[in-house]
């Protein structure tokens, strides 16, 4: 593999000698990433890169996620909970966008608000509807009032606040190319697409970065990711690139390999609808064939660590002791044998079909589990689909087997989300919801609607612990791996520290060093 990858990197090392970028500030960083944003306003963002260069660079919430999960202060430095339903938050002193204009409560307030604006067409709008009402207290301070207790609110709390002034401003396009913001950079140009150059911001409460110029440079392949970094054209990026392209980087003398273990987490569904997956038994016998170790080892060359829930060791309601899968053909073979699937004279057990994305990697690995399927006597047809159509018929559960990666996992109420019998996608709510397995417990249910209605930690913990103990017991999904958070970066860039969610929030302390 490794060889095939150096043979397609000497090409492209001409292709990219023959196209010079153009002149930068000589303090500039290039942070390479595989998709452009969509848009700048953290309130239109839908893309893992629009939510990152909006939210963690340009424009900052009132709290932000530590790596624990939990909300940590950001714009607000103080938050207090009045009763059940009712928050204040206190702002820093001192608080000023990225043009020098004063950053207060009537923005955050006006921010909050635009979402129910139907002229902006906030994508969030319905994330924050149970927010009922935001009050300015004083020039500093902001009261929240939900309709109910909801526990995930704090999270959304890092909702980028963006000045009063702009809301109100035709065309809510144009704020998207042209933010204004109160983070660690702020904007300087966007010509095209593929090229966003951002600045070191001096109003940052935290003290401008010491990176003075930062290019966001759009590159889609990841081979021409990997030529830049190793000449030198690109100085970092973050979870851009497959394991054997970092495999193959880490032999480079001048780039540095990052990992840590992150809070994205990968999974097979199984459409539970389907007659022959109705059944769990069916369903852990497929869990039961698969070698997920060997495919940690041999194909993401260790950047993952086996799953056993959807929410990561990291995160806080992450439940402890739950049973371990362990590849067991025998155990896997009385499963179907029991569920009426004996291996006959010829041919497999059972056929499923199994729908994948095109992207290479992904696709590789779903291979090397059918064959392993295979060996139970259960064969798997692979159905690679370009993304949205792949995306389209998960949403309508137009699969039997799928895989989906969560990125990445934060608040423990996308348990909510994922298993519950509300959030099951149908025509009458416009396929939205995340129970795309179509799973029904009326016990879970009541188990993640208590601790998505409390603040307690405690009973949201318990339950939260229950409901994993369930989910590991029934299985409508397999946990897979949790994939690691990676960053390549050049040596004379020091300072940075990956995020486990693969936030770009670091490259606020990175910080060039000369020889």
């Amino acid at each position: 593999m490794l060889a095939r990858v150096r043979t397609v990197l000497a090409p492209v090392a001409l292709l990219l000698a023959a196209c010079p970028r153009a002149p930068l500030p000589p303090d500039t960083v290039v942070l390479l990433v595989e998709t452009p944003p969509e848009t700048l306003d953290r309130r239109l963002a839908l893309s893992a890169v629009a939510e990152n260069v909006s939210g963690n660079l340009l424009e900052p919430g009132l709290l932000r996620v530590g790596e624990d999960g939990r909300p940590v202060p950001d714009l607000a430095d103080r938050v207090e909970q009045i009763d059940p339903v009712t928050f204040h938050f206190e702002l820093r002193p001192g608080l000023r966008f990225s043009d020098g204009s004063l950053l207060t409560a009537d923005d955050v307030v006006a921010t909050f608000r635009s979402l129910a604006d139907p002229a902006l067409a906030s994508p969030l709008a319905t994330k924050y509807s149970e927010i009922e009402r935001v009050e300015a207290r004083s020039d500093r301070d902001v009261e929240v009032t939900l309709r109910r207790p909801f526990a995930p609110f704090l999270v959304d709390m890092q909702l980028g606040i963006v000045p009063a002034r702009r809301q109100a401003a035709p065309g809510q396009s144009a704020f998207g190319r042209h933010p204004i913001g109160a983070g660690p950079f702020r904007f300087v140009s966007w010509d095209d697409d593929e090229h966003l150059l951002l600045e070191a911001n001096p109003t940052y409460y935290a003290g401008a970065p010491a990176i003075g110029h930062l290019l966001v440079e759009t590159v889609r392949d990841e081979t021409t990711r990997a030529l830049e970094l190793r000449s030198g054209a690109a100085d970092i990026a973050i979870n851009a690139l497959s394991p054997p392209l970092l495999k193959e980087l880490e032999a480079v003398p001048s780039l540095r390999i990052l990992s840590q273990p992150g809070a994205d987490a990968a999974y097979l569904m199984f459409q539970t609808s389907d007659p022959v997956l109705a059944d769990s038994r069916v369903r852990r016998a497929i869990a039961l064939a698969i070698d997920r170790a060997a495919i940690v080892r041999y194909k993401f060359l260790g950047h993952a660590h086996l799953a056993d829930s959807l929410l990561p060791p990291s995160n806080w309601a992450h439940a402890p002791g739950l049973p371990a899968v362990h590849r067991d053909l025998a155990q896997a073979e009385a499963l179907l044998d029991a569920a009426g699937h004996p291996q006959p004279a010829a041919g497999p057990r059972l056929r499923l079909d199994y729908a994948i994305s095109t992207d290479r990697f992904r696709r590789s690995v779903a291979e090397a589990m059918a064959a392993q399927l295979a060996e139970a006597g259960i064969e798997v047809r692979l159905r690679p689909l370009e993304f949205g159509t792949f995306f389209s018929d998960v949403r309508k559960g137009s699969f039997e087997l799928a895989s989906l990666k969560w990125v990445p996992i934060v608040e423990p109420d996308l348990l909510y989300w994922v298993f519950a019998s509300p959030s099951i996608p149908t025509p009458g709510n416009g396929y939205a919801g995340g129970n795309r397995e179509r799973f029904r417990d009326v016990e879970l249910d009541g188990w993640l609607a208590e601790a998505r209605g409390t603040t307690d930690e405690a009973i949201r913990r318990a339950d939260y612990a229950r409901a994993q103990a369930r989910l590991a017991q029934a299985m409508p999904y397999f946990p897979l791996w949790y994939e690691d958070s990676v960053a390549v970066v050049r040596r004379d860039l020091e300072g940075f520290v990956p995020s486990a969610f693969g936030y770009f929030t670091g490259l606020a302390q990175a910080r060039r060093v000369r020889p």
